[in-house]
C-alpha cells in the first residue's frame, strides 16, 4: 500500500490509484469528523466530498510540515466549519433520524428518554462555538492529540486546551 506520502507522490505523479488509495483510507475517518461537527448526514457527505476535492485540488501545495492526516483533517474541520455558518446564515437546522436509537432492545419509555438525551446533547454541541466545537470533536472523535490539533486549528496548544475546557464546561452547563 504505502505511506500516506508515497501515494501522494505516486498521484503527484500521475497514478490516480494512489489518490484513489487515500480517499479510502481517510474517507470514513473525515465523514466521521464531519458529522460530528455539522450533526447532519447530508452536510457531512457534503463535506467529506468537498474535502477531498480540494484535497485533490490543491495536494502540489502540501508543504509537508505536518502530516498528510493532520492536513486532511484540517481541511475537513474548516469545511464543515464553513458549512456550520452557511447553515447558520440560511437559518436552516439538520434534520436527522435517530433510527438506531429505536433499534435497541430498550423499552418505548427508555428509548423516548435515550432520544431525548441524544437530541439535548446534538443541541448542546451544535450550540457551542465554532472553535470549541471543533477542538472537542478532533480531540474526542477525531483522537488526535494537542499539539495536532493545534497544527489543524492553527493556534497555540494552550488555546486548544482552553477550547476544550470551554467546550465542556459549556456542556456540563447545559446537560446538568
Amino acid at each position: 500500500m504505502g505511506s500516506d506520502l508515497d501515494l501522494l507522490d505516486r498521484f503527484t505523479a500521475g497514478d490516480v490509484e494512489g489518490f484513489r488509495e487515500l480517499v479510502r483510507r481517510y474517507q470514513g475517518a473525515v465523514y466521521g469528523l464531519a458529522y460530528r461537527m455539522t450533526g447532519c448526514r447530508e452536510d457531512a457527505e457534503d463535506v467529506c466530498q468537498k474535502t477531498f476535492l480540494k484535497v485533490f485540488l490543491n495536494c502540489a501545495g502540501f508543504e509537508r510540515r505536518s502530516s498528510f492526516k493532520t492536513w486532511v483533517y484540517a481541511i475537513a474541520a474548516n469545511t464543515a466549519m464553513d458549512r456550520n455558518k452557511e447553515r447558520k446564515d440560511s437559518k436552516t437546522a439538520p434534520l436527522d433520524d435517530i433510527a438506531s436509537i429505536a433499534s435497541t432492545d430498550a423499552g418505548p419509555a427508555e428509548v423516548l428518554e435515550n432520544a431525548r438525551d441524544i437530541t439535548k446533547l446534538r443541541r448542546a454541541v451544535d450550540g457551542l462555538p465554532d472553535r470549541q466545537r471543533a477542538a472537542l470533536v478532533l480531540k474526542i472523535y477525531g483522537a488526535l492529540k494537542y499539539e495536532e490539533i493545534a497544527e489543524v486549528m492553527k493556534c497555540s496548544v494552550g488555546t486548544v486546551k482552553a477550547h476544550c475546557h470551554g467546550a465542556l464546561a459549556n456542556l456540563r452547563k447545559v446537560m446538568g
